[in-house]
């Protein structure tokens, strides 16, 4: 959520997305682009909403303890959590369906994946939860 917040030791109520200031003793990013914080949550709002996606819907409820690593990711994703994972749809950034993985394993291939970002919607109890990744290359 570009609007949410995320705990900081030094700042409890530090925005997703925040200046370095925000959880540190620095006056880092410079006041300009401090200034345009609050223009980047709108812009990066905006792009979530145009993928026909609701990457915040469940959250709350569901799916803060379900952990996708590596990410980036070359080719193994390892998927854990505490409740039964149903299946994992690998979306692009407009939502289209890439890939589907029924009764998931703890872990799903994604090594024929193309360079790029992509979304995860992993359905668990009725609901679904959404993971952005970043799919990288051997060796890079």
């Amino acid at each position: 959520d570009p609007h949410g917040y995320f705990p900081h030791l030094i700042n409890p109520t530090l925005a997703v997305i925040a200046g370095h200031r925000d959880g540190c003793v620095t006056e880092c990013p410079g006041d300009v682009l401090y200034s345009s914080l609050e223009l980047m949550r709108e812009r990066v709002n905006n792009k979530i909403i145009i993928t026909g996606i609701d990457a915040v819907a469940g959250n709350e409820e569901n799916g803060n303890d379900i952990r996708i690593f590596p990410n980036p990711v070359e080719g193994i994703l390892a998927i854990t959590s505490s409740k039964k994972i149903e299946s994992i749809s690998v979306l692009t950034p407009e939502g289209k369906p890439v890939q589907k993985f029924s009764s998931p394993p703890e872990s799903i291939d994604l090594a024929n994946l193309g360079i790029g970002m992509y979304i995860l919607a992993i359905s668990s109890d009725g609901k679904i939860v959404y993971r952005t990744i970043i799919k990288g290359s051997p060796g890079r």
